[in-house]
C-alpha cells in the first residue's frame, strides 16, 4: 500500500490512453446491483451492527499507511480482523451534510443539503425520509447510541429507543480549557477562530467526552442485557477541532520526530481559482500564513495524531466490550469517518474541499459473514451503508437510495466492479473518483483531473491536456445534470 507520506517522490510521466483502459476500464462505468440476500451469509438470525462513526478522521491511520507516524493498534487490529475498504469516500466534505446523506441514502445533490446550516428536515426531499436508524427500528431491532451522530440539532429522539446520556441529549459534558487560558496554541488569532484550538488538556481520559461515551457503549454491550437483533451506534466527536487531548498522547509524538506531511511548493499553481475559494482558504483568518509566521505547523500536525491515538484508545475500549459480551459472534462492526481533512496539504487546514485529504475516509466491516483480512480498492461511498445494512439486515424501505450494497465487494474483495464515487460540496460542485482517476468540475465550469496511479498526491492537474479528453468525458457523466440548489435554512 502506498504511504502517501513517507514514500520517495517519483518522477511524473503522462500516461498513455492504452493504459488508462487497462488499468481503469471507465468507458460504460456502472454502478453494479446487488442480487436479494435471504440470510447474510448462512446466518440463523439477522446480525446485530455494532456502528462506529468518527468525526475528521483522514487516512492517518496505519492500516491506511496516511502517515508513517500513526499510532493506531485496535483500528489496525479491527481492519484485520475484517475488511478494509482503502478507497472509500464521503458524500460531501464536511460533517452535517455528510450524515444528512448517509443515514437518509440520499445524497446532497438531490436534497440541496450541502452546508452544516442546512438542517437535514428542512430539505423538502428529506421532510418525511425514513433514517437509516428508524429503518432499523421498524424492522424489529433494539436501536441504542451515545455520541455524535447526527448533526448537532438535527438528532432526532424518535429515531432510538435509547440515547446516552439521554434520549434527547446525546452527548455528555467534557472538559475545555477555561476561556482565559485559550487558545493554547499560543497564536494570537481573532476570538472566533479559538474554535480551531490545539494543545494538550491537563485532565485524565475520564473527564474526556468521547471516553465517556465509549465507556457507556461498552458497558452497555458487556451487560448482556440488549434486546437482539440490535443496532449500537457510537459516535466519535475527535479527532475534529478543537484538538485536544490528555498530555500522554501527545507525549506519544515527540515534536522532533514527526514526519511531516510531503507538500509540493507551489501547488496550487494549476488549480483554478475557484479552488482556491472554498476550505480554509475563504476563512477570515488564513490559517496557513498563521501557521508559517509563527512555526505552527508541526504542533497542529502533532496534536492531529495525539487525537487519533486518543480516538483509538476510545474504539478499542468499545470493542473491548464486545469481545466480552455474548453479542461478539453475531455482531458485524462498522467504523467510518464522515470525511477527511487536511493538514497543511494545497496550503490547506480543514476538510470543504474536494481532493483526496477531504473526500477520502476508513471503512471497515468485520464480523461473521466477513472474511478476515481482506482488502478492496473499489471505490465506495458512504451512501453505500444505508442500502448495505437494509439488505444484511432486511430492512425494508422505498427510500430512493443514492448508493448501492456493497454485500458483493465484500463477498469478492479482489474483484473489479468498475464503481465510481461522486462527492458534493455545492450546487455543480463535485468530484468523482474512480479506481485510478480523480475528476473535479467547479460551478463555473473549471476542472481538475488526477491520475492516482502517477500522482497519489494530486499535485499534477491533467484537466487541461487534450490527450486526456475521453477520460475527463467518461468521469463527467457520473455528475448529475440536475442537481438541488441549496435547501432553506
Amino acid at each position: 500500500m502506498n504511504n502517501r507520506l513517507n514514500e520517495n517522490v517519483k518522477d511524473y510521466s503522462l500516461v498513455s490512453r492504452r493504459r488508462f483502459l487497462k488499468y481503469s476500464g471507465l468507458l460504460g462505468l456502472s454502478l453494479m446491483g446487488c442480487s436479494s440476500l435471504k440470510k447474510w451469509k448462512g446466518q440463523n438470525t439477522r446480525p446485530n451492527i455494532l456502528f462506529l462513526c468518527i468525526d475528521d478522521l483522514n487516512d492517518w491511520v496505519g492500516c491506511m499507511g496516511g502517515h508513517p507516524d500513526a499510532k493506531t493498534p485496535n483500528m489496525d487490529r479491527l481492519a484485520a480482523n475484517g475488511m478494509l475498504f482503502t478507497n472509500a469516500h464521503c458524500p460531501a466534505p464536511l460533517c452535517g451534510p455528510c450524515r444528512a446523506a448517509f443515514l437518509s441514502g440520499i445524497a446532497p445533490y438531490n436534497t440541496g443539503v450541502y452546508k452544516n446550516r442546512n438542517r437535514l428536515r428542512n430539505s423538502s426531499v428529506l421532510e418525511n425520509t425514513v433514517l437509516m436508524p428508524k429503518s432499523f427500528k421498524e424492522a424489529g431491532y433494539y436501536v441504542s447510541g451515545t455520541g455524535k451522530i447526527f448533526h448537532e440539532a438535527d438528532h432526532e429522539p424518535d429515531n432510538w429507543h435509547e440515547y446516552w446520556p439521554a434520549i434527547d441529549v446525546p452527548n455528555p459534558e467534557t472538559y475545555a480549557p477555561p476561556e482565559s487560558e485559550m487558545p493554547l496554541h499560543g497564536m494570537p488569532v481573532p476570538k472566533k477562530a479559538w474554535g480551531n484550538d490545539f494543545g494538550p488538556i491537563p485532565v485524565p481520559n475520564e473527564e474526556t467526552r468521547d471516553w465517556k461515551t465509549a465507556g457507556w457503549a461498552a458497558r452497555r454491550l458487556r451487560s448482556n442485557e440488549l434486546s437482539e437483533p440490535f443496532f449500537l451506534a457510537w459516535g466519535c466527536k475527535k479527532p475534529h477541532v478543537p484538538l485536544y487531548a490528555p498530555q500522554k498522547y501527545f507525549d506519544m509524538y515527540p515534536l522532533d520526530k514527526i514526519k511531516m506531511p510531503v507538500i509540493l511548493e507551489n501547488d496550487l499553481d494549476d488549480v483554478p481559482q475557484a479552488a482556491r475559494e472554498i476550505g480554509s482558504y475563504s476563512w477570515p483568518w488564513k490559517p496557513h500564513e498563521y501557521f508559517k509566521k509563527y512555526g505552527k505547523q508541526r504542533e497542529c500536525v502533532q496534536a492531529y495524531l495525539a487525537c487519533v491515538s486518543y480516538v483509538d484508545d476510545c474504539v478499542g475500549r468499545v470493542l473491548k466490550g464486545l469481545e466480552e459480551s455474548s453479542y461478539k459472534d453475531n455482531t458485524i462492526v462498522v467504523l467510518v469517518s464522515d470525511h477527511g481533512i487536511h493538514k497543511g496539504e494545497k496550503e490547506n487546514w480543514s476538510k470543504y474541499t474536494l481532493w483526496e485529504e477531504a473526500t477520502r475516509v476508513p471503512m471497515m466491516f468485520s464480523g461473521p459473514g466477513i472474511k478476515s483480512g481482506s482488502e478492496s480498492a473499489e471505490p465506495v461511498n458512504l451512501l453505500d451503508l444505508y442500502p448495505t445494512f437494509a439488505q444484511i439486515c432486511g430492512l425494508k424501505t422505498d427510500v430512493p437510495f443514492d448508493g448501492s450494497s456493497i454485500t458483493d465487494i465484500i463477498a469478492n474483495p479482489k474483484a473489479v466492479f468498475n464503481r465510481i464515487s461522486v462527492t458534493a460540496y455545492g450546487p455543480h460542485l463535485n468530484s468523482v473518483r474512480s479506481r485510478d482517476w480523480r475528476y473535479i468540475r467547479y460551478d463555473d465550469g473549471s476542472e481538475e483531473l488526477y491520475n492516482h496511479i502517477e500522482d497519489p498526491y494530486e499535485w499534477h492537474n491533467l484537466a487541461s491536456k487534450p490527450e486526456f479528453k475521453t477520460i475527463k468525458e467518461a468521469l463527467a457523466a457520473h455528475i448529475p445534470q440536475k442537481q438541488a440548489e441549496s435547501s432553506r435554512k
